[in-house]
């Protein structure tokens, strides 16, 4: 699986919005589709506070896409959200 940043704005000294892209590989095509639906779940749950982070609205901006990886060839889904977040000044 990869996290990773793909866009979003900073709103304030303490505010974001990130867009994030995840990928899902797996051995075999259900593998890769299955392990996507969990961390989608879990994502699409995340608001709350986490530490000293608060998240908020996650939406989901990219819904599930076949997406076979052309380097390898291994069978991998994608999905993009995009969420609030508040942390606090450093």
């Amino acid at each position: 699986m990869r996290i990773k940043r793909i866009g979003g704005v900073r709103r304030s000294l303490v505010t974001d919005r990130p867009r994030v892209d995840i990928h899902c590989w797996g051995a075999t095509e259900k593998a890769a589709e299955d392990l996507m639906e969990e961390v989608r779940a879990l994502v699409l749950v995340m608001a709350g506070k986490r530490g000293t982070t608060t998240v908020y609205d996650v939406e989901e901006v990219s819904g599930p896409m076949w997406l076979p990886d052309s380097a390898t060839g291994h069978p991998r889904y994608a999905f993009a959200v995009e969420f609030s977040a508040r942390g606090s000044a450093l």
